[in-house]
C-alpha cells in the first residue's frame, strides 16, 4: 500500500507536470481562435478551465497536508476571471491574446511549482 507522503510527492509530480504543458496549451487555444476553429478553441478553453480547478484543488489538498505551495494563486484566479469576462464578450482576437500573451506567459514563469513540507 502506498503511503500518503508517497500519494502526496505523486501529487506534487503530476501537478508540476500538468502546469508544464500549459504554455503549448495556451498557444494552442489562441491558434484555434485565430483560424477560426471555434468547437476545437471551446472544447480545449473547457479543458484549461477543469484542469486549472484540479490544481487548485491539489494545492488544497497539499496545503492540508502542511505543505507551503510558492505560487501566485490569485493572478491565476484573476487571469481565469479575465478569461470567463471575455468569453462572455464573444471578443476571439482578445481571448487570443489572452491565452497567448497572459496565460502562457504567467505558467512559464510559475512552471515549476515551489513546494515545501512544513515541519
Amino acid at each position: 500500500m502506498i503511503s500518503i507522503e508517497n500519494q502526496l510527492i505523486e501529487l506534487i509530480e503530476s501537478v508540476n507536470l500538468y502546469m508544464s504543458k500549459i504554455p503549448n496549451g495556451c498557444t494552442k487555444i489562441a491558434e484555434f481562435l485565430r483560424n477560426g476553429q471555434r468547437d476545437e478553441a471551446y472544447n480545449s478553453i473547457s479543458n484549461f478551465v477543469e484542469g486549472i480547478e484540479w490544481v487548485s484543488s491539489s494545492f488544497n489538498i497539499l496545503k492540508n497536508n502542511n505543505y507551503s505551495i510558492i505560487f501566485n494563486e490569485e493572478k491565476m484566479k484573476s487571469l481565469l476571471l479575465e478569461v470567463n469576462d471575455t468569453l462572455e464578450q464573444r471578443d476571439q482576437n482578445v481571448l487570443a491574446d489572452l491565452f497567448e500573451y497572459e496565460i502562457a506567459s504567467f505558467f512559464e514563469e510559475e512552471s515549476q511549482l515551489a513546494i515545501a513540507k512544513k515541519m
